[in-house]
């Protein structure tokens, strides 16, 4: 077995990719070649991941310039009907894809994105060279809520093309893998040898942290708030006020740190109009991953933010968060409940509450505030046994038993 492989995928790192960085880190080390075909695209977001950089050969294709008429029409076409390559050309993707087959003498091609358009071009090179196709979904469309009848008339026709490319590509696949059991079930319906593998946190950077003294008891949250119907902190804002109406609690010795992007606070205010405890909030800005562990490190809570997955919220999303404050062993908060995959989580690692009400994280608070008076610190009960298949190391090595399994030809227990 010759162990090259060829990615064809939305990002890699520098870019915010780390499922498939990590992977190609890990497998890497054990005589794994790894070919990455991705589209160049805008340059301007986060570049966090150096570190995950140089573990596999990348093929950036150039984007395609246009005029401004072209680009005009390219957005209203957009649409209706997706481009098949954004940014880059579709042909000069192609053509990459099977000179780095021929010549690197590729056994396996794998797609993996948070989107559609990666899965038809490794379909077709795929098809092509006669190659084993793994398809590596972390988002999919049925996650996402129904926005109402103006979206599905403005969007309709290209969310029915997106979902109809996918489903395709997913039946001819030699087998599919996805982060959730949530995204397990549903797409399964597509292809029965459709296998979990988690997101997950660094090894290396994440692991249990011992008890620290701290004289400020705080809360934490380490990421991106986005929209307060996907992560929404209200049932927090809710006790820390009844908790600052009894007495309990006072400035000096509580905060919530949000490390969040820029505008952070702006999101919050209407929730803080209503719920006075702004002087008990922090927002000192956004951290890089490298960071994260010194700043979760020194929580004596640790917050995750989420919603109820149902009736117009998203569905089945496990924040990669979760993993990382699982490695940590701090007392975990999650608020709101998701009432699935999050809750069930927590649930079975015993690493804290996922909380529907306000008189539960009421309770949760004064609990952990109590114990923090007498103590100086908070402790962690998280079953660090269960939480070993987060490890990205971990799931790295499930990744090399399914390709060993594709390139054979076995079939899938």
């Amino acid at each position: 077995m010759r162990k090259n492989i060829l990615i064809v995928c939305d990002a890699f790192p520098p870019d915010f990719a780390p499922r498939m960085g990590y992977m190609c880190k890990y497998l890497s080390a054990a005589g794994w070649h790894f070919h990455v075909l991705l589209s160049e695209h805008d340059e301007s977001g986060k570049r966090d991941y150096g570190h995950l950089a140089g573990f596999a050969e990348v093929h950036r294709i150039p984007r395609r310039k246009h005029g401004r008429f072209r680009l005009f029409l390219n957005r209203i076409c957009s649409r209706f009907v997706p481009p098949a390559v954004p940014f880059a050309d579709r042909q000069a993707m192609l053509d990459t894809g099977r000179r780095v087959i021929r010549e690197r003498d590729i056994e396996l091609v794998v797609a993996s994105s948070y989107t559609t358009w990666p899965l038809p071009l490794a379909g077709q090179l795929a098809r092509e060279s006669g190659l084993p196709l793994l398809v590596d979904l972390r988002d999919i469309q049925e996650q996402w809520p129904d926005k109402g009848v103006w979206y599905r008339l403005q969007r309709g026709m290209h969310l029915r093309h997106l979902l109809k490319c996918r489903n395709r590509v997913l039946r001819e696949a030699a087998a599919v893998t996805t982060v959730s059991e949530w995204h397990q079930k549903t797409l399964s319906a597509f292809n029965s040898r459709t296998e979990l593998i988690f997101n997950g946190f660094d090894p290396e950077l994440f692991r249990p942290e011992p008890p620290r003294a701290s004289r400020v008891f705080k809360i934490v949250y380490a990421g991106t708030i986005g929209a307060l119907s996907f992560r929404d902190p209200e049932l927090l804002f809710a006790a820390c006020a009844r908790l600052v109406k009894a007495g309990i609690i006072s400035p000096d010795k509580f905060k919530i740190q949000f490390y969040s992007e820029n505008g952070a606070e702006r999101l919050l205010e209407e929730l803080l109009l209503r719920y006075p405890i702004r002087e008990y909030l922090d927002f000192p800005g956004y951290v890089s991953p490298q960071e994260v562990p010194g700043v979760v490190g020194d929580a004596q809570i640790l917050l995750l933010l989420a919603n109820r997955g149902k009736g117009g919220n998203p569905t089945g999303i496990m924040s990669t968060k979760l993993f990382e404050y699982l490695a940590v062993n701090r007392p975990l908060l999650l608020v709101r409940s998701d009432e699935d995959c999050l809750e069930l989580e927590i649930r079975r690692t015993r690493a804290g509450a996922a909380c529907r009400t306000v008189e539960e994280v009421q309770e949760f608070l004064e609990k952990h505030y109590r114990y923090w008076q007498e103590n100086g610190c908070t402790v962690g009960s998280t079953d660090l046994a269960a939480c070993d298949k987060y490890s990205r190391r971990t799931q790295a090595d499930q990744f090399a038993v399914l390709f060993e399994a594709l390139i054979a030809g076995r079939s899938l227990k």
